[in-house]
């Protein structure tokens, strides 16, 4: 009797010190992810975040923070496989749909790029969705859809306040005003459809004047006025 006893209690206190160390695991990798987030540290914390998933994969708050980390860190096929596991979750967060839809424009998938931004305009009807669509139209030569678009957006241009975010670099990017945006939409189908240098300059050069600072509109001029060198 007393050895069963004896027993019991062993494996109560090895049951306890599992519990201990689990918990110990945790909070160490919970301190983890919150120093490598306050110090920007986006690698690190892709890697605190998979762990404490390992040790509890109920832990969502971890899992939804990984499409952004893994954008930060220009993973992008990381980035959308994580996107769509968090989507599966909450189907109509617009923060994952945006995410997903940049992870398709970037992975040149234009389909479900249209797609997706279809599915963002029709939650909340902001101009910047719709010239996204308008775009990927313009990528697939749907010329037709592109000029009903813009004239929409035109409109919209006339009161919104909105902004497009223009890529310099793999993680660098400029806000551009919402009618300078299109004012280089135009400039661009001038050269690519048109063949229309004269049209395109004239575009180009009210680009910039309705935003000084447009950089990929200036370096497309720029190009243009050199024959592309």
């Amino acid at each position: 009797m007393k050895k069963i006893i004896l027993s019991i209690c062993v494996i109560a206190s090895l049951a306890s010190c599992n519990n201990k160390t689990e918990s110990n695991l945790k909070n160490n990798y919970k301190k983890l992810f919150d120093k490598s987030m306050n110090s920007k540290d986006f690698q690190t914390a892709i890697v605190a975040a998979q762990l404490l998933l390992i040790e509890d994969s109920t832990q969502f708050v971890y899992a939804d923070t990984l499409p952004e980390l893994y954008a930060a860190t220009n993973n992008i096929m990381a980035c959308n496989d994580a996107a769509e596991a968090a989507l599966k979750r909450n189907p109509k967060s617009e923060r994952l749909l945006l995410i997903k839809a940049l992870c398709a424009e970037q992975m040149g998938r234009i389909d479900e790029q249209m797609s997706l931004y279809n599915q963002l305009y029709a939650i909340n009807k902001k101009p910047e969705y719709l010239y996204r669509i308008t775009a990927a139209h313009f990528g697939a030569g749907n010329f037709e859809a592109v000029d009903n678009n813009i004239k929409e957006l035109d409109e919209l241009a006339l009161t919104s306040k909105d902004s497009i975010d223009f890529m310099l670099s793999e993680s660098e990017k400029q806000k551009v005003p919402l009618k300078a945006a299109l004012l280089n939409m135009r400039a661009v189908m001038a050269v690519q459809k048109d063949r229309d240098v004269v049209k395109a300059k004239k575009y180009f050069e009210a680009a910039i004047r309705e935003y000084p600072d447009f950089i990929v509109a200036k370096e497309y001029y720029k190009r243009l006025m050199t024959g592309g060198k």
